[in-house]
């Protein structure tokens, strides 16, 4: 990881946690909860304590790893609370956090209208792409989902959400976020809160000092013709 993209992601941790810590006040999360790999194209490796290793379609997997994909390469993920991750081609998704409490409700996840019990979880976008589809969380029980990413951390409450990181070695990068349903905002860098708008990808561009790792987050230029 170069320094760029570490001076970000410590970054984010911070942000994060502040952000969750304050959302699931007075909820105490004690389980981890657990992750299907549903599908897996071309080359994929998972990185925990011991390393990394090759992916395994259908294995069950704990939070605290992650997922890496090569060119021309894709991951899904079924998580316990009922959300389906997709990381794209060559990407980097970290799972830093995934708790939820247990619960005892039967059926096709499929079918499922909401999350069936509390939860929350932490995911980064370190490079690459992730699709995620979040069923309704029970935020008002505490539940939160929330996305690292360079430009700041996306908290959704429910929908398709698409996120995209681009980071050079020089300092400069983008950050595109697609809201295909639902509900979700960014906080970025600097606690500026913008709504995500259904249909409206919203692209950043990311500038990091590589001299003191401070972070500048600025709109980035539209194409000519752009609507």
């Amino acid at each position: 990881m170069t320094r760029c993209v570490m001076a970000w992601v410590v970054a984010m941790v911070v942000a994060a946690a502040a952000a969750s810590d304050g959302r699931a006040q007075g909820v105490v999360f004690t389980r981890p909860g657990t992750m299907i790999v549903t599908e897996i194209s071309g080359e994929a490796a998972v990185v925990g304590e011991a390393g990394a290793r090759a992916l395994k379609k259908e294995e069950r997997l704990r939070p605290d790893v992650s997922f890496r994909t090569g060119r021309r390469s894709s991951i899904g993920l079924e998580f316990a609370n009922g959300t389906l991750a997709k990381v794209g081609s060559e990407s980097e998704v970290a799972v830093p956090e995934f708790w939820q409490q247990p619960h005892s409700q039967a059926g096709k996840m499929a079918d499922w209208k909401e999350e069936p019990s509390p939860s929350r979880t932490r995911l980064t976008v370190v490079r690459g792409d992730l699709t995620l589809q979040v069923k309704p969380l029970r935020v008002a029980r505490g539940s939160s989902l929330t996305v690292e990413v360079n430009a700041g951390v996306v908290r959704i409450v429910e929908g398709v959400l698409r996120a995209r990181v681009q980071s050079t070695d020089v300092g400069i990068g983008l950050c595109t976020l697609e809201l295909e349903s639902g509900r979700a905002e960014l906080e970025r860098l600097g606690g500026a809160v913008t709504p995500l708008a259904v249909g409206k990808p919203l692209v950043l561009a990311v500038e990091t000092d590589r001299k003191t790792g401070a972070v500048t987050i600025s709109e980035a230029p539209r194409p000519e013709g752009a609507k």
